[in-house]
């Protein structure tokens, strides 16, 4: 009804005619309750005309005469409800006051003289009406103890703002209608409570009283002391006991009350606790403490006594008299204990209202509830009166109709009471303890499942079988089989090392679950059986109500009923960087995805309350709840291995058979390493096999060509060949050339978990990254202000958060909206406009004291303190002289009131006094202080803020917000204090006049855009995967890179598959994520699973994946990606145990120091596979020829005895390939496309080429030294004795292994450098080539002195007695030293000689096809072809 309208309808009720609050709706709802006014009419209004024709006035700002006029906003009014009361009346309480009796009266049939009408008036005042006094007028107001008075901070404290959500928007434009229409609802909302409250404590609350008086009155007819009451009911008695002393001064009297309780047993509780308290509720002597039942009867000599443990009960027994005789030996102790207080302790007791933890432990006998002749719920009230709060089904009745969805798939979706109703739960009293049994019995322990133990056997076993480690076992029963124990031992040798690595570098391997089980609630406290408990979290189960508040970590998955101010951290789940405030109203009724980010009515199990408080419904515990899933996904599966039938599909024999075969197969795979572990493990896996096969199918040609005559000789020579053909020494370089890798590591920031992941870094093409903490700073810096009619200031150049010194400001007279949408570069002037902007003036001062953050210098270091957003503003007023303290000092500026951040408004105010003015200074979210501005400044003059002004305001907004910045409103306006209620939050933040917007965000580091630029430089494409806003993802990833900043010259469809959000990418298919012509570049509001589908669908495209990550939410794609990085300052123990790497400086550019290093490892891997394997090559083709040498015997002669060959492998060659391990980086390294092969088409005909070469240069020696020097006589029993007949093969074997040392050393020289030659490895040095390769050999000392050593063991083997012809089974030499350095040195030359041939060859190639270097300038090239049809899938 609008303010002119007449009304002629009587009684009449006139309130004002602005915003409504539940003072008010209470007041005209208790008028209503008056048969006068029953049927009154409302009218909205301040005009003096409708308040004459009105009966009852209340709160138009007129007077307060208790009859008509009832209005508590007049200047210096101060009424309270009585003298016992300190707290100021609000519209509700003046209404109470003169009309509460008649009201109870009225309501429960009471005379006017029947006492209980002055207990009730008194109580329900009390317990609710002046919480909302204390409200409405500002509970800090307040003398301390009214402020820290427990009722005001717990009860009631959400009404006025559920009331004020009734309130129509002021952006819609509401008609009276609708004021009428909600003012009404916030009425009956508000008086439902009153009328619970009524109702419960007149049917329970003044029974449970009489019943006390008529205890209290016998209570020397029980004990001549008096301090015994028995009841003769069960009821609430504390609270009467208290009273009712008091009314008979005899106060403290009563120690001890004893009923029955529910299972007829009788109870003793204790009264009052004092300084004693703890020792007196042990009730018991010494010698009867912690006995039970029978046990505690016999000592004490008191019948059927009963164990009880529970809050305030200290004993019980079976009949009154022996609880009575218990009672009395308690009383006993009591006296003796209050004799013996100490020096200085009262002996006053001190009284503590424990009605909630006791009585409500507690069931009343059911034939006590009988004889009162109460029905059901009744009963629940008598068990436990209603406290003062709002009744959820109410709060639901208010905003409109429930709709009650079955099942608990999506708690978000549904009102409390309708998951309260599905979980078969109540807010009010929360679950039974027979409920709670079978919910535990149920769903289990509220935990992350039973913690695995390290297996010894499990881990022994993955060492042993793996097929290069079978390939060498099987050698080495050969070999011990045949009586070759030198061969033996060394294989031996190698196999324990192998073993023993590998072993210890996965028994240190930490588990995941043991951190994620660190992250649960130790304790919760919930509401069962009407009380509120402290319980293990382990305990919770779902339909539990849990209480949580700040600093406590939530102990399951909540849906909440009730919250106030309430914020949490879900870094760990969502990777958001600030708080997400809370709201148990939302209710998310259509069919679109909601992330768990967005889930505002919902909180989660692990995450901390960094602000406010509430209380919840458990939905879900242990593995169910979120942070369960994503552990439930960090478990291991072998269900890859195990090929299950389809039952659904009818199966057949044959489906069986194929399940068995094929999971046979896959076991066999397994244990053999073929289809587990990183690439090249699976590649070395399936090399073994293969070279085991070669090596036998060998073993059978030389048994087949001694015509299957296996003698000794014959089958020492097999095993030679078939060890020939196998990388012994393999397995163990590799493994201790990633442990020094990994230590090298360490000097870059890098910590390695798994050696496995060295390998895979170099291969690596494509890296998810988070945002915050990696790519960005993880802290919050003020970019941009504007201040309308003014301008632009910008900070440019500053990274660090706290000191106002860094950096330098810049100047626009355009606003963000004219820049943004300018097609000319702005050009912003160094210059800051000087004298300085009144405008400009106006908004750093409220800037600067609408703020609590402290921003100081100390030691010429800046330190801050305070929220990170306020700091930000702090700063950038700092850096133009304005610091809070400093200048509220040089102004003589009087705080005179604060109104702290309001989540549920979005909005701050302070309040300060100078000599002239007093002004209010707010800040707040954009939208909501638009909503409360009328006026700005535009060229110095006030006008006026209309509609158009506030869209212009919000197109600002908006192009700040694309740049990525959170932006923040300021406003101000003068109030008279004396004429204005300045302690009131609604008079104080309206009519305000809007100052300018700030822009502050989360800026880069400043070396992520270089590092991004070099990662697209290496061939590797960087993606941005984060749980924060698409507009903030975008603008970052545009900043650093990883979009292009030129985004507009794309089409809208390109930006589409650049950017998305998560909703959009997981509503995709698998097949139509598979169709798009590339992946997305950024995803924005990222879930865990949409982490985990990008990495699969990188994966399906052939991409080797790097995933960076730092909360809990990480840890299942940090475990899916091919390498997952944490971060090792800000990460979680979780995403650190999932990880392969942890980055120690959380800095994305370590990410490229670790894929530099793993390139350098990869190549160096590369380097000394070649060089072992092409000795292999050569060996086997030697001893493969050296079938034709055949001696007297007509057996065939080794050209290199066996252990000759194990020693060219093992010892020679194996030390070399470590020193290839260490080699540093090629300048170029990051310059080249990714490699994730080792075994490319390359290093196999390298390997080839040179083992043909090397083979043919000792082989030619061996037959110079004996057909062309010798006569060709090779003697008899050669393999296996050393006759002076078989000198000359004596000879020959010296001169080919020394030749065959010196080859492979110096193929491990070569191998440095794939390509380029090895006297000029650095083309573009200006050293001369000599002194280029001698810094270039001595750079790498252990590979320098590892050849060098090698060259000169040669000597030693060769004339060092009985080991050389007793185990080398070769002789001292002479001028066959000449021969062995001629073809060492011919080798070299045909080694130079293929390397031209190769860079020929890629020269020619790289000017065929020179494509690829437009794609290495651009890598968004591919993204600027897709056409519109490629992009169909989302239309």
């Amino acid at each position: 009804m609008s303010e002119t309208k007449k009304l002629k309808m009587t009684p009449l009720i006139c309130t004002h005619s602005g915003s409504f609050h539940a003072d008010e709706s209470l007041a005209v709802y208790l008028i209503r309750l008056l048969p006068k006014y029953a049927k009154s009419e409302l009218v909205r209004s301040r005009n003096p005309a409708d308040w004459e024709r009105s009966d009852i006035v209340i709160d138009v700002g007129g007077k307060y005469d208790g009859v008509k006029f009832f209005d508590h906003h007049q200047r210096e009014f101060n009424s309270t409800f009585d003298l016992d009361h300190d707290t100021k009346l609000s519209s509700a309480g003046l209404i109470y006051k003169h009309f509460g009796k008649e009201i109870i009266q009225h309501v429960l049939d009471l005379k006017p003289e029947d006492p209980n009408v002055e207990l009730l008036y008194l109580k329900i005042y009390n317990d609710f009406v002046e919480s909302l006094d204390a409200n409405d007028n500002g509970i800090s107001n307040y003398s301390r103890e009214v402020e820290a008075n427990k009722k005001f901070k717990d009860r009631n404290i959400t009404l006025p703002a559920i009331v004020s959500r009734l309130n129509p928007s002021w952006n819609k434009n509401p008609t009276d209608a609708d004021f009428d229409a909600q003012f009404e609802k916030s009425s009956e909302l508000m008086g439902s409570v009153f009328m619970d409250l009524l109702e419960g404590y007149g049917k329970s609350w003044l029974p449970a009283r009489t019943i006390v008086e008529q205890s209290f009155a016998s209570r020397f007819d029980v004990d001549k002391s008096g301090e015994i009451l028995v009841l003769s009911e069960f009821c609430p008695w504390k609270e009467h006991l208290y009273s009712i002393e008091k009314e008979n001064n005899a106060e403290g009297v009563t120690k001890f009350v004893l009923f029955k309780d529910s299972s007829s047993k009788w109870r003793v509780s204790t009264v009052s606790v004092n300084s004693t308290s703890f020792e007196f509720r042990k009730g018991l002597p010494e010698h009867l403490r912690g006995l039970r039942d029978q046990e505690l009867s016999d000592k004490s000599g008191v019948p059927g006594c009963i164990f009880i443990h529970a809050a305030g009960f200290i004993g019980g027994a079976e009949s009154e008299e022996s609880v009575l005789q218990l009672a009395r030996i308690f009383q006993f102790q009591w006296k003796i204990k209050s004799s013996k207080l100490a020096p200085g302790e009262s002996n006053d007791d001190t009284y503590i209202d424990q009605s909630h933890e006791v009585q409500g432990s507690q069931e009343p006998p059911a034939s006590s509830l009988s004889k009162l002749g109460l029905s059901s719920k009744d009963r629940d009230l008598f068990e436990k009166p209603p406290v003062s709060g709002l009744s959820k089904a109410r709060i639901s009745e208010a905003q409109g109709p429930l709709s009650y969805e079955p099942g608990l798939t999506e708690p978000w979706r549904l009102s409390p009471d309708a998951v309260a109703a599905t979980l078969a739960t109540s807010v009010e009293s929360g679950l039974l303890d027979s409920q709670v049994q079978g919910r535990q019995s149920t769903h289990g322990l509220n935990n992350l499942g039973a913690e695995e133990t390290i297996s010894v056997t499990k881990i022994l076993a993955h060492q042993i079988f793996n097929a290069m480690v079978l390939v060498l076992i099987i050698s080495m029963v050969i070999a011990l089989a045949i009586k070759d124990w030198i061969s033996g031992g060394v294989i031996g040798f190698v196999v324990f090392i192998n073993i023993a690595v590998g072993f210890v570098q996965e028994y240190r391997a930490e588990k995941t679950m043991g951190s994620l089980r660190s992250l649960s609630s130790p304790s919760a406290r919930v509401l069962r059986n009407g009380s509120e408990t402290s319980i293990n979290a382990e305990e919770v189960v779902p339909g539990d109500i849990v209480f949580i508040r700040v600093g406590d970590t939530i102990p399951a998955d909540l849906r909440l009923v009730d919250s106030m101010n309430l914020e949490t951290d879900e870094a760990l789940l969502t990777g958001e960087s600030l708080p997400v405030v809370k709201n148990h109203l939302d209710i998310y009724k259509d069919e679109a995805p909601v992330p768990v980010g967005d889930r505002l009515n919902m909180v989660y199990s692990s995450s901390i309350v960094s602000k406010g408080r509430g209380c919840g419904i458990v939905v879900a515990t242990g593995l169910n709840t979120e942070i369960g899933k994503i552990a439930d996904s960090l478990k291991s599966s072998d269900d890859a291995l195990i090929v299950r039938v389809d039952k659904s599909q009818n199966p057949v024999f044959k489906d069986y058979f194929f399940a068995a075969c094929k999971s046979t197969w896959n076991i066999i795979m397994n244990v053999l390493g073929t289809n587990v572990g990183t690439p090249l493990q699976r590649r070395l896996a399936w090399l073994a096999i293969i070279l085991f096969w070669v090596a036998v199918l060998f073993a059978i040609v030389v048994m087949g060509s001694q015509e299957m005559h296996v003698t000794k000789n014959v089958a020492i020579y097999a095993i030679c060949v078939a060890l020939s053909m196998i990388p012994s020494s393999l397995v163990v370089v590799l493994t201790i050339t990633m442990a020094i890798g990994a230590q090298a590591m360490v000097q870059k920031h890098v910590i390695v978990r798994k050696l496995d992941s060295l390998e895979a870094l170099g291969g690596i093409n494509d890296i998810c990254s988070d945002k915050t903490g990696t790519l960005t700073m993880g802290k919050m810096i003020a970019k941009k202000v504007w201040i309308p009619s003014v301008g632009t200031y910008v900070v440019a150049d500053c990274n660090d958060p706290v000191n106002p010194t860094v950096g330098y400001m810049t100047f626009s007279d355009l606003s963000p909206q004219q820049i943004r949408i300018s097609d000319e570069e702005i050009d912003y002037m160094p210059k800051l406009p000087d004298p300085r902007p009144s405008e400009f003036k106006r908004w750093l001062n409220t800037a600067t004291l609408a703020n609590i953050a402290s921003v100081k210098e100390a030691d010429g270091n800046w330190e801050a303190h305070g929220d990170a957003t306020e700091i930000a503003i702090n700063v950038f007023t700092s850096r133009l002289g304005y610091q809070r303290e400093k200048f509220v000092e040089k102004e003589s500026l009087e705080h005179l009131n604060e109104f702290p951040f309001d989540s549920s408004i979005k909005r701050m105010s302070a309040i300060y006094k100078d000599s002239n003015q007093t002004l209010v200074h707010t800040k707040g979210a954009v939208e909501r202080l638009l909503t409360i501005c009328n006026t700005w400044y535009i060229g110095g003059k006030l006008v006026e803020l209309s509609q158009e002004d506030k869209q212009s305001i919000e197109e600002n907004m908006i192009a700040l917000s694309a740049e990525g910045l959170r932006v923040l409103a300021f406003a101000q306006r003068e109030i008279n204090v004396s004429k204005e209620d300045h302690t009131n939050r609604e008079v104080v933040e309206s009519n305000l006049t809007f100052l300018g917007l700030i822009g502050i965000y989360d800026p880069p580091r400043p070396e992520s855009a270089r590092s991004v630029k070099l990662c697209h430089k290496a061939g590797i494409n960087v993606h941005m995967l984060t749980g924060d806003h698409p507009g903030t993802a975008r603008a970052i990833a545009q900043e650093i890179g990883i979009l292009p900043a030129n985004l507009y010259h794309y089409s809208d469809e390109v930006v589409r598959v650049m950017v998305m959000t998560a909703n959009e990418f997981d509503a995709l298919s698998d097949e139509q994520i598979d169709r798009l012509p590339v992946l997305p570049l950024v995803i924005a509001r990222c879930a865990p699973q949409t982490k985990v589908r990008m990495i699969d669908a990188l994966h399906r495209r052939g991409k080797f994946v790097a995933m960076t990550g730092d909360g809990v939410n990480d840890s299942p794609s940090l475990k899916k990606a091919d390498v997952g990085i944490a971060m090792g300052l800000n990460g979680s123990d979780v995403a650190k145990d999932a990880s392969d790497i942890i980055l120690t400086d959380d800095n994305f550019s370590s990410i490229l120091n670790a894929i530099e290093e793993g390139r350098r490892m990869s190549s160096n891997i590369q380097k000394f596979v070649l060089q072992l394997l092409a000795e292999n090559v050569a060996q086997a083709l030697y001893l493969m020829v050296g079938l034709a040498f055949i001696d007297e015997d007509g057996f065939s002669v080794f050209p290199l005895a066996p252990v000759e060959v194990l020693w060219i492998i093992v010892v020679t060659s194996c030390f070399p390939a470590m020193g290839l391990g260490q080699e540093k980086a090629n300048d170029d390294i990051l310059d080249q496309p990714p490699n994730a092969t080792i075994f490319t088409w390359e290093v196999i005909v390298d390997m080839t080429a040179y083992g043909f070469w090397m083979a043919c240069c000792c082989l030619t020696c061996f037959v110079c030294i004996v057909f062309a020097v010798g006569d060709g006589e090779l003697g008899s029993d050669c393999n296996a004795s050393s006759s002076s007949e078989c000198n000359l093969v004596f000879r020959g074997r010296a001169g080919a292994f020394a030749a065959f040392t010196w080859c492979a050393l110096l193929l491990a020289w070569e191998c440095i450098h794939m390509r380029s030659s090895f006297f000029n490895m650095r083309p573009e040095s200006i050293v001369p080539w000599w002194k280029q390769l001698a810094s270039d050999l001595w750079e790498n000392q252990f590979l320098f002195w590892s050849i060098l050593g090698g060259f000169l063991t040669v000597f030693p083997v060769i004339y060092i007695p009985v080991i050389n012809d007793k185990v080398f089974l070769h002789a001292p030499i002479g001028y066959e030293w000449g021969l062995a350095v001629a073809f060492s040195v011919l080798f070299l030359i045909g080694a130079e000689a293929w390397k031209w041939i190769k860079r020929v060859y890629y020269r020619r190639q790289a000017l065929r096809n020179p494509a690829h270097l437009e794609m290495e300038n651009d890598p968004f090239l591919e993204y600027s072809t897709i056409s519109k049809n490629n992009t169909a899938v989302f239309v």
